[in-house]
């Protein structure tokens, strides 16, 4: 299980497209190989932690206890400072849908909300997106319905099938 800097616990295989599920209320108690997967993970200090549900048989001989060996990989992309990153929670949407944005720009900590231009194919002009601040890290979410029709200005993104969505974020500091 890990444990985020604000205190959010996230544990083995417990996702939602792509993304940990934060304080699931059980652990996984059938894979021996877990994963947690942070999408967008909000910066400081994370503790890691391995427990075991069950340990058949002691690992190491050197200690009066039974324990387990294991192994732990951990790998990720940290964008640079003054870098803004923009994420989708799917490859793919529907319609009717949501689509679940996170932009990280540490450089925007402390700003209640930021904005970027979200598009389709079918919606060219796109829809300009306010992101709220979600605390105070430089992390903002929003929730965009997707709908079908003529394209307006109306806060939601229409869209068919195969239609391409983009975010365009344009970063102030550095622009």
């Amino acid at each position: 299980e890990v444990v985020g800097p604000e205190g959010t616990l996230y544990r083995g295989n417990q996702l939602d497209f792509g993304d940990s599920v934060p304080n699931p209320p059980v652990p996984d108690s059938l894979n021996n190989v877990e994963v947690v997967h942070l999408i967008v993970p909000v910066p400081g200090q994370y503790t890691v932690r391995v427990r075991a549900r069950s340990v058949a048989q002691d690992a190491r001989h050197d200690t009066p206890a039974v324990d387990q060996d294991f192994a732990l990989v951990i790998s990720g992309i940290i964008a640079p400072a003054g870098t803004g990153i923009v994420t989708f929670d799917r490859s793919a949407y529907t319609v009717p849908g949501l689509i679940k944005l996170r932009l990280y720009d540490q450089s925007l900590t402390g700003q209640p909300t930021a904005a970027l231009l979200l598009r389709s194919d079918t919606e060219f002009a796109g829809e300009t997106i306010t992101l709220q601040a979600s605390g105070i890290t430089g992390l903002f979410t929003a929730n965009v319905l997707t709908v079908t029709g003529v394209a307006t200005p109306n806060g939601r993104l229409e869209i068919k099938h195969g239609d391409v969505i983009t975010a365009v974020y344009q970063d102030a500091n550095p622009p």
